[in-house]
């Protein structure tokens, strides 16, 4: 995360700190991420896409940076409206 945010140096935090400065961050409007988001990330399972990629031939077409960017690029404070008049440089676009 660290590095996907620009971040020269990072920490590695037990989630349970992530989360109440999630909470802290969020409560004082520092930030749109709700702490649930926390929670959300860190029950995400790890797939293999071997299978896949030998059966159909897929492949993907942006990396998981890519695509956690552009979720927090999505985040542009509509508070759940989407991304409605907002021009991003998404590479999902």
């Amino acid at each position: 995360m660290g590095q996907l945010l620009g971040s020269r140096r990072y920490l590695e935090l037990p989630v349970s700190v992530f989360k109440a400065l999630a909470a802290a961050t969020y409560a004082a409007r520092l930030q749109p991420t709700d702490p649930g988001w926390v929670d959300m990330a860190e029950t995400v399972p790890i797939m293999d896409t071997t299978k896949l990629r030998e059966t159909t031939g897929w492949s993907e077409t942006i990396s998981s940076q890519q695509a956690l960017r552009a979720l927090l690029d999505g985040f542009d404070g509509a508070e759940g409206l989407g991304n409605a008049g907002h021009r991003s440089h998404s590479p999902l676009e």
